[in-house]
């Protein structure tokens, strides 16, 4: 259980966190939650800009309030433009510094990577009615077509989403080359535990090598650019005034460990929120963010689930005594006409804004509040 939350307003911000935190075990690889970790950390004595974790406690080993205490002494007084300027910092301050990079521990993230990615396109071959024939594989051509094709189309849409920083310039040759020995391991010991033969959970080398370029790029777009994957993905909310802010900002930044000396980082435009003329509040939360919306708009999501889920049954019942004295197929093609899909969005479009009045309330309530009070509010939220 983690939550951490954001309030600002023209006079400042304030941040609250609870004191859970997950760690990851090097040796197994499974998590383990404690609760008397420190979630906001001072970067600088020359600005109020601070930085709060949720999600994996740590980068590749080690803590992250390691990291922010020991960027913080080194550099406690640049004095970066925005927050965005200093989330750049901090994460180009880890790429350069070889104390946080171990060959081990990153070959380990690959390592890991690899096996869920395996196991991700397996278990859609496996729902793929054409390339399935009741529980087993028809034959291993049939694997080996679809195992690039889906790989190539998850490649294809990881290409689409927010690119890595770090990883612009990071080809997918360059890295076949530094993923050799952890991919000819991953291959040796599947085939090493299967040498009977191609069947079901069986992969021989002979195939693995087959499908191994198009799996390759895949472990490439996964890893260069933005993917959340539970318990191994961190958000760094990072919060506060720049040297040239009159007010206060935040941003948050997802971060799914690292290869090649490289953070697997990245921040969308949505992520930067800045307090201005136009925005004079801002309340932000993160991780267990249900409660909090829920009390910020008034309504929890899983209700809302619900309401829909009753308005498609009303509307069924509303429409079937209209056309009960027609037949089938005039029944059906009656049914086209009817703009129900517009009713559904026009619910939700007023869903929303029921929504965005109650939070509204909350944030203007907010806009003269001393920092004190939303200390005191975020506090509460938590």
């Amino acid at each position: 259980m983690t939550a951490v939350v954001g309030i600002l307003n023209k006079r400042g911000a304030a941040i609250a966190a609870d004191s859970a935190v997950t760690r990851k075990r090097s040796q197994n690889g499974m998590q383990k939650i404690t609760n008397n970790g420190n979630k906001m950390i001072r970067l600088y004595d020359s600005l109020p800009i601070s930085v709060m974790m949720t999600g994996n406690a740590d980068f590749l080993g080690t803590p992250w309030d390691v990291i922010a205490r020991r960027y913080r002494q080194r550099h406690k007084d640049v004095r970066p433009y925005t927050v965005e300027d200093a989330a750049r910092g901090f994460f180009d301050y880890i790429r350069s510094n070889f104390v946080f990079w171990s060959e081990e521990r990153s070959n380990t993230f690959l390592w890991r990577l690899t096996e869920k990615m395996f196991n991700e396109v397996v278990a859609k071959i496996h729902y793929d009615e054409k390339e399935r024939r009741g529980a087993e594989l028809r034959r291993p051509a049939a694997f080996r077509k679809a195992f690039i094709r889906i790989s190539k189309k998850m490649a294809a849409h990881n290409l689409k989403g927010e690119q890595c920083p770090q990883f612009v310039d990071y080809s997918a040759e360059a890295f076949r080359v530094d993923a050799k020995d952890v991919l000819d391991r991953f291959i040796n010991e599947m085939d090493s535990a299967n040498r009977n033969g191609f069947s079901e959970s069986c992969y021989p080398s002979t195939i693995l090598e087959s499908v191994r370029p198009a799996f390759e790029d895949l472990l490439h777009s996964v890893i260069s650019t933005r993917y959340y994957i539970e318990n191994v993905s961190a958000t760094l909310v990072f919060t506060g005034f720049g040297e040239k802010q009159e007010y206060p900002s935040l941003v948050s930044a997802n971060v799914t460990e690292g290869f090649a000396g490289r953070m697997s980082y990245s921040i969308r435009k949505e992520d930067v929120v800045c307090i201005s003329d136009q925005r004079p509040v801002a309340i932000c939360p993160f991780a267990q963010t249900d409660v909090i919306e829920s009390l910020l708009q008034g309504m929890h999501s899983g209700w809302r689930a619900e309401v829909d889920s009753r308005l498609s049954n009303l509307t069924k019942l509303v429409i079937g005594p209209v056309f009960s004295d027609i037949s089938d197929w005039d029944f059906f093609e009656k049914l086209k006409e009817v703009k129900k899909d517009d009713l559904y969005k026009e619910f939700d479009r007023n869903i929303m804004r029921l929504s965005r009045a109650s939070q509204r309330g909350w944030e203007k309530s907010l806009e003269k509040s001393d920092l004190q009070a939303m200390a005191s509010l975020a506090d509460s939220l938590i």
